[in-house]
């Protein structure tokens, strides 16, 4: 029987996501990103630094966002399967904010060896670092946040699937502008992008 599962983060992301020492109130600090980004980054800072290909989606289904897809980060995990998407906010006048403002991992595999961190792996460290975590019942999802981060995390499991996904983004730049972004931007984006 073919299992496939469905990595949405390992360990490894975990403790990078928690690298960044908020002791140290610096704005630098305070923008590391995991695997070697930054956020607020631009899109095209990003290309002039990667070694990889990828792909960009910019059409109104992802308004107001472009979405940068690519298999392999210069600092970032090297298995096969594995997913990158990186959300890039575009520079605007009506937000202060722009360039990279989440990310999203996933990896799947349908050998099982490669399956090495358990859905309780996850929790735990999540745990450890962020405190219990709230669930959303109507979404399915469990909730994290603390001063500086908000982490989403989905799971599901049966008995021929096994599914994990992480979103994690950077809580200052993004949450003062959600509704600007989230209604205002949407809507102009989606007639700037409009086909017809």
């Amino acid at each position: 029987m073919k299992f496939k599962y469905i990595l949405g983060v390992c360990l490894t992301l975990v403790f990078m996501l928690t690298a960044c020492d908020h002791t140290e109130k610096s704005s630098d600090n305070l923008k590391l990103a995991p695997f070697g980004l930054q956020w607020e980054m631009n899109i095209n800072n990003f290309k002039t630094q990667t070694n990889y290909s990828f792909n960009i989606k910019d059409d109104q289904s992802v308004c107001p966002l472009v979405i940068l897809e690519t298999k392999k980060l210069n600092n970032g995990f090297n298995n096969e399967g594995q997913i990158y998407k990186l959300l890039f906010l575009p520079e605007n006048s009506k937000t202060e904010i722009n360039g990279l403002i989440g990310i999203e991992y996933s990896f799947s595999t349908e050998n099982k060896s490669l399956f090495k961190i358990t859905k309780e792996d996850i929790f735990k460290n999540l745990n450890d670092r962020y405190g219990s975590s709230i669930f959303d019942k109507e979404n399915n999802t469990y909730k994290y946040e603390d001063e500086y981060s908000y982490i989403n995390l989905a799971v599901d499991e049966s008995d021929k699937k096994s599914y994990i996904f992480l979103f994690n983004y950077y809580k200052p730049i993004l949450n003062p502008n959600m509704d600007i972004i989230s209604k205002e931007m949407t809507s102009d984006c989606e007639k700037e992008r409009n086909p017809l």
